[in-house]
């Protein structure tokens, strides 16, 4: 949908950070204006070198759709009461369920790191990266999980995609796929990716590219991801 008072908004003051938190608070992550602006949102990150900050505002905007999809699910069995509107009313292209999120940290966005005014719950398990496919199925990165399932947020899903259009991570360097099913990956093998440009491969092959180059592997990047921890 079309934010007609927020693009004015965009149109005028060339803010793109605003709108983004605003709409990933209030609105729907699927209209075609939200994407625009957090594109550049993100290309303005990665090309000030703030790829931190973007990964932090990623997982952010994933967390906030996820738990709006959970609030609108719970709202529509207890309450019949619609919730209050956002503050700059009824959008075309926005919804109000994601009112209720309110008390949810979005880190990166409005304020960066500033905005976490609540405390964070404790989590039980250990922090860890997770890898998905192009179509946010899960990858197993670790032996000890199932080669065809993982369990997430309570659900099980398959690790790895069936789908030909749909492929899991490449390494850059040998073109090979990082994962292969009922397998289990020692450090040469591991996935290991460069934060800025983000492409990735083999542990061992980007070693030893980098023993040789500075650039990155990939064609047409320009970026110079070299790391001396990768030097042999």
């Amino acid at each position: 949908g079309s934010c007609v008072p927020l693009q004015r908004y965009v149109d005028e003051t060339g803010d793109v950070q605003t709108p983004v938190a605003y709409v990933a608070l209030y609105g729907s992550g699927k209209g075609a204006s939200w994407r625009q602006w957090n594109e550049a949102y993100r290309s303005q990150l990665n090309a000030e070198g703030h790829a931190i900050l973007r990964s932090l505002h990623d997982l952010s905007c994933k967390k906030l759709a996820r738990l709006r999809e959970q609030q609108s699910g719970f709202s529509a069995k207890r309450h019949a009461v619609p919730p209050p509107e956002a503050p700059l009313g009824r959008l075309v292209g926005l919804s109000s369920p994601a009112v209720g999120l309110m008390g949810v940290p979005f880190s990166g966005l409005a304020g960066g790191a500033a905005a976490e005014t609540k405390t964070k719950p404790k989590r039980k398990n250990k922090r860890n990266v997770e890898l998905r496919c192009k179509c946010g199925k899960v990858v197993a990165t670790s032996p000890m999980e199932s080669a065809d399932t993982v369990t997430i947020m309570g659900r099980r899903q398959q690790s790895l995609c069936g789908s030909i259009n749909c492929l899991t991570p490449m390494c850059v360097v040998c073109g090979e796929p990082m994962f292969a099913l009922a397998s289990g990956y020692d450090v040469d093998s591991s996935f290991t990716w460069c934060t800025v440009c983000l492409h990735g491969g083999h542990w061992s092959h980007l070693r030893d590219w980098f023993a040789k180059h500075r650039k990155c592997p990939a064609e047409d990047c320009l970026c110079t991801c070299y790391c001396p921890s990768l030097s042999p």
